[in-house]
């Protein structure tokens, strides 16, 4: 294909996702997802399981989630990835600054890569499918535009353990925020972790949950097993952001980085907990 095709192509195919991403499994975009070998995981499952896959694995898909400091998961419209992936359709389609391209992508490429592998942990292989394709057409175009690279990595400040404050809820409500921790727990992370010690999985939100399961640890005494098995699936994260980062010549560095001082922070935790 000649430039122009390619960019028309690009363009169909980011309005594809960002339909997916946006609206769900719709007759319309599964007619069409069907046909690509890359979303062949959405032809297994029918359109019931396929809804409810969507509320699972994208109800955290906006750059709010991951970037800001509170790490809420609502957000402007515009922070939404199906909101972002059309914007990035027009741009294709359009004459436009590559620098306001660059910088749209540069921004996009900072935390869909935490979403992908978020959505991997959540299990829901019809919509990983979706997101990994999204990263690898954003990566792809990202490389094609010759501007020096301005990515964003994690906002908030680390865990600290020393401040006066710090409690295991304090802890658990910052693992839940990428700004501060690198990291994305999902529902059944948490699940797993629970599941490993014999103990509930809890209620609520993932904080809540996560807050539930530390503090039933530290009363039940298996507060250093539960930082063990927190502490190797965050080192398992920061393998994986390595392994997008050499793949796809994305850099993630800074997250690698966040999500391995949160890994240490843990481990000091579970030590702690050990010596008491």
């Amino acid at each position: 294909m000649n430039p122009r095709e390619t960019r028309i192509a690009r363009a169909r195919l980011y309005a594809l996702l960002s339909s997916l991403a946006t609206r769900g499994p719709t007759p319309e975009a599964l007619a069409i997802a069907r046909e690509l070998p890359a979303l062949a995981p959405l032809a297994v499952e029918g359109p019931e399981n396929l809804a409810a896959g969507h509320h699972a694995a994208l109800s955290l898909a906006s750059a709010a989630a991951y970037l800001s400091l509170d790490g809420l998961a609502g957000g402007p419209e515009p922070d939404q990835l199906g909101a972002i992936l059309a914007a990035l359709a027009e741009v294709d389609t359009e004459s436009t600054d590559p620098a306001a391209t660059a910088a749209l992508l540069d921004r996009t490429l900072s935390w869909l890569p935490l979403l992908v592998l978020s959505v991997r942990d959540v299990g829901e292989p019809a919509w990983t499918a979706v997101v990994e394709l999204a990263l690898e057409l954003c990566a792809a175009h990202r490389a094609e535009i010759s501007i020096p690279r301005d990515p964003l990595g994690p906002a908030a400040a680390p865990i600290d353990l020393d401040a006066a404050e710090t409690s295991l809820r304090s802890v658990a409500r910052a693992l839940c925020r990428p700004s501060a921790s690198g990291w994305m727990p999902s529902g059944p992370a948490i699940s797993r972790l629970a599941t490993a010690v014999d103990l509930p999985g809890g209620m609520g939100d993932r904080a809540e949950r996560l807050t539930g399961l530390l503090y039933a640890a530290a009363d039940a005494g298996s507060l250093p097993h539960v930082c063990a098995a927190l502490r190797s699936t965050l080192l398992t994260w920061v393998a994986d952001l390595r392994t997008m980062e050499r793949d796809l010549g994305i850099p993630l560095a800074a997250w690698a980085r966040r999500a391995q001082e949160t890994a240490d922070a843990i481990d000091r935790v579970g030590q702690a907990a050990a010596s008491t």
